[in-house]
C-alpha cells in the first residue's frame, strides 16, 4: 500500500512539471479485486471516466436549466471552451484529476486537481485551490452522472463558481474508460 501511495504522489508531482499529464499517471491501480478494465460497482465512482465531446449549446442549456443563463456569455469569454470539449476525470484512491481536450485532439491539459471522498451518493470534491464542491453521483451501466449540490469556492472573475462546476461536470455524463 505504501508503494502504491508513493507511486501516486510521484506521478502526480510529475504531471505538474510540463509533461503530458495523462502519460505520467500510474497504470492500473485497483483498490479492490475488480480488474481496472471492468466497470466499477454501482457503489463506487472510482475509475477513469470520459465525456463525449460537448459544446456551447449543451453548456448554455445546463446553465439555463439551473437559472444561471445570465452568466453564459461571460463564461465563454473567461473560459475559451472549445465547441467539442472532452473532459477526462480520473477518480482514484481519493484523488480527483480532470483533464480537458478539444474533441479527438491529442493535446490534453490538466483542468482540475484535488481530493475527493464519498458519503453514500454524495461526492465531496476539494480542489487544491481551496473550497468544497458537493455533488450527488450515480453510476448506471458504464455512465457516471454528477449532479451539482453546492460549492464553497469563491466567485471567479465575477462569476459564481457554480457556473464552472455545472458547465464542466454536470452537462453530460461520463462514460467508463477502461485502461
Amino acid at each position: 500500500m505504501k508503494r502504491l501511495i508513493a507511486t501516486i504522489i510521484f506521478c502526480t508531482a510529475l504531471s505538474g512539471c510540463g509533461s503530458d499529464p495523462a502519460a505520467t499517471l500510474p497504470a492500473a491501480t485497483s483498490t479492490g479485486a475488480t480488474p481496472a478494465t471492468a466497470v466499477p460497482a454501482a457503489g463506487s465512482p472510482e475509475g477513469t471516466w470520459t465525456t463525449q465531446p460537448f459544446g456551447h449549446d449543451a453548456i448554455a442549456g445546463t446553465l439555463d436549466a439551473a437559472g444561471l443563463g445570465e452568466h453564459t456569455e461571460q463564461f465563454f469569454t473567461i473560459d475559451e471552451t472549445p465547441d467539442d470539449l472532452v473532459i477526462k476525470l480520473r477518480l482514484e484512491a481519493g484523488a480527483w484529476t480532470a483533464y480537458r481536450s478539444a474533441g479527438t485532439d491529442s493535446t490534453v491539459s490538466l483542468h482540475d486537481r484535488g481530493t475527493y471522498a464519498t458519503e453514500g451518493d454524495t461526492l465531496l470534491y476539494r480542489p487544491f485551490s481551496g473550497g468544497l464542491n458537493t455533488y450527488r453521483w450515480s453510476v448506471a451501466g458504464d455512465q457516471l452522472s454528477l449532479t451539482f449540490v453546492s460549492t464553497t469556492e469563491p466567485s471567479y472573475a465575477g462569476l459564481p463558481n457554480e457556473v464552472f462546476q455545472r458547465a464542466f461536470y454536470t452537462t453530460v455524463p461520463f462514460g467508463w474508460t477502461p485502461r
